[in-house]
């Protein structure tokens, strides 16, 4: 017989055998535990049939979770298998006996298998309504307060949380909180994961302030992070580094999530040349132990890109980000959430750079799969929306843009409200097709009330604040309202160079959006050396293409004697009125 390729692995044409029967015949797939390679190898019915005879002769449960050979737990096929074999197995043999104690125990925790195996496949509606039965059952046989039953109704809380369905996570989570400082006290362990849990559910919701509350609780290196106390976060997560070290070596595979863990913390302190550095050690030694498609190994390599991206190697970012979709798309199928996520990345690293052809046909991919797997109105389907009606207004397409703009924001209202940091986001994004088609009236109402808000949810410094702010002085410069216009671009740009540098992208948007305000107010030398350097700095980086560009070029080509010192040929470049067919200008 001619041997089967192993599905599952960075080389689709290595042919092994299973190390169960040594046959070579069908499907050989990974176990999806620390084995690797040949000593991974395995059929589904002869892993299957190994557990079984595992628990029946050492009544060992353990053998339809972890592997036997490296102790780690299963994942992705071989991990829902045996849950759903297991589980069936168990209903089958009780289905016409009495329970005891005994065998309800084993129901209950084939149970939880199986609901955790459908959660990591994201089979969520699956798992909820598992989840669900077994939250009811532990109720009647341990009471409200028992662990097994607080740990269930978290896992219900998280499910619910994956669905979108954010109210009834946090209740859950509020509830079994409330249980364990009251049965455990405020600083045991599983009180601070509980903590953790409600801490991620608010941030979900966009409940700044009540997850702040929670977050400050904890000594937690990660739920600080979440916080924002980033060098606090960094020091608790080296000293969990160091005791993983010590106990389990360099390059156990928690050691290596420790150090990913702070890899990724360095990125968000914007220490970007840091974090590349650590972020390659990891992969490297991650590649080597776990293998090139270990989902731990395919994490830190998506994080990698997005530091790559940060500094600005937008081509090395999008490889890197092309390898970990096609290995997930393999792993896991088009359709699950880690694949559609890394496909919704790739996009984005796509539009940033100007690749706009690409970029919408991946989010229109994306959106078109998660309308059926998730619905129209689930928060992962807004996101990919909102985010290609950015692409079309980037390729210009602004009434387009604006219209899915608008409806994104309806649902997105619906479902998350209307403080939440996306809704505001997308009315962010809304206002600025409007004001690229000439309609400032209309986007300023949108701004004013968003840009209020956002400082009060975000803060005056976060992104999204930011972004908000650059649109609305534009609005009001654009209004004649120079007055506020400037004050406001200027500290924002200010703001940017702090958080960003002189040449990050949203910087030199700032920039030149500034320098035609000053432009406008008489403020010829300022405002000219701003945004002429500003475009330069974007045709460099950036290309004749992208849209940042254009936008700025067509802010010169509204003053004369800028377009000629730009070096652009009469009628080269774009004007403002071309752009959005307006039918006011500035006077130069």
């Amino acid at each position: 017989m001619s041997a089967a390729p192993v599905l599952g692995t960075a080389d689709e044409t290595e042919l092994l055998q299973c190390t169960i029967c040594l046959g070579d015949d069908g499907d050989v797939v990974q176990k999806g535990c620390y084995c690797r390679g040949a000593a991974g190898a395995t059929h589904l019915e002869c892993i299957i049939e190994l557990a079984s005879h595992a628990a029946d002769t050492r009544d060992d449960w353990t053998s339809w979770t972890d592997c036997q050979v490296c102790k780690s737990q299963y994942t992705g096929q071989v991990q829902i298998v045996l849950a759903q074999a297991w589980h069936a197995r168990v209903k089958e043999r009780l289905a016409h006996k009495t329970l005891g104690e005994d065998d309800n125990d084993e129901l209950s925790y084939a149970s939880s298998c199986l609901a955790n195996a459908l959660y990591s496949e994201a089979k969520y509606a699956e798992a909820a309504e598992m989840e669900a039965e077994i939250l009811e059952s532990d109720r009647r046989r341990y009471g409200s307060d028992h662990q097994n039953t607080l740990t269930c109704q978290c896992n219900l809380a998280m499910t619910y949380k994956a669905q979108g369905k954010y109210h009834e996570a946090a209740e859950l989570a509020k509830q079994a909180l409330a249980s364990r400082k009251r049965v455990l006290g405020d600083t045991h362990p599983q009180t601070l994961t509980s903590m953790a849990s409600l801490a991620d559910i608010y941030i979900s919701q966009g409940r700044g302030l009540l997850s702040w509350w929670y977050v400050t609780k904890s000594h937690n290196g990660w739920i600080t992070l979440l916080a924002g106390d980033h060098s606090a976060a960094e020091e608790l997560q080296l000293e969990v580094l160091k005791i993983r070290k010590e106990v389990k070596g360099d390059e156990h595979p928690e050691t290596l999530v420790c150090l990913s863990d702070v890899a990724y913390t360095r990125h968000r302190q914007g220490r970007y040349a840091e974090a590349a550095e650590l972020q390659r050690t990891v992969l490297e030694m991650q590649q080597r132990v776990l293998g090139q498609e270990h989902p731990d190994t395919l994490s830190t390599k998506n994080n990698l890109a997005a530091t790559c991206e940060m500094l600005g190697d937008r081509a090395g970012a999008a490889d890197l980000k092309l390898e970990v979709l096609r290995a997930r798309t393999r792993i896991h199928g088009s359709h699950h959430p880690a694949t559609l996520a890394t496909q919704s990345d790739l996009a984005r690293n796509y539009c940033h750079s100007a690749r706009y052809d690409e970029a919408e046909a991946l989010q229109r991919e994306v959106v078109s799969i998660q309308e059926r797997v998730l619905g129209a109105t689930h928060p992962h389907t807004l996101i990919v929306s909102s985010n290609l009606a950015v692409t079309l207004r980037d390729q210009q397409r602004f009434a387009e843009a604006e219209a899915l703009a608008a409806a994104t924001l309806v649902s997105t209202t619906e479902v998350l409200g209307e403080r939440h940091p996306f809704t505001l986001r997308t009315t962010t994004r809304l206002a600025s097709a409007l004001v690229l088609q000439g309609q400032e009236s209309k986007a300023e109402a949108l701004l004013t009330s968003t840009f209020d808000t956002l400082k009060e949810v975000l803060g005056c410094d976060h992104e999204g604040t930011l972004m908000a702010a650059v649109w609305l002085g534009r609005t009001w410069a654009v209004l004649g309202r120079l007055e506020v216009a400037i004050p406001l671009l200027r500290d924002t740009h200010e703001r940017y160079v702090a958080s960003l540098g002189v040449e990050h992208r949203q910087t030199l948007v700032a920039g030149a959006i500034l320098g035609d305000a000053l432009l406008r107010s008489g403020q010829t030398e300022e405002g000219t050396d701003l945004l002429l350097t500003s475009h330069r700095q974007q045709k460099a980086e950036l290309g004749s293409n992208h849209f940042d560009t254009i936008l700025s070029e067509s802010f010169i080509a509204d003053w004369p004697l800028l377009a000629e010192e730009a070096g652009a040929a009469p009628g080269e470049m774009l004007s403002r009125r071309q752009l959005h067919n307006d039918t006011t200008s500035p006077t130069p």
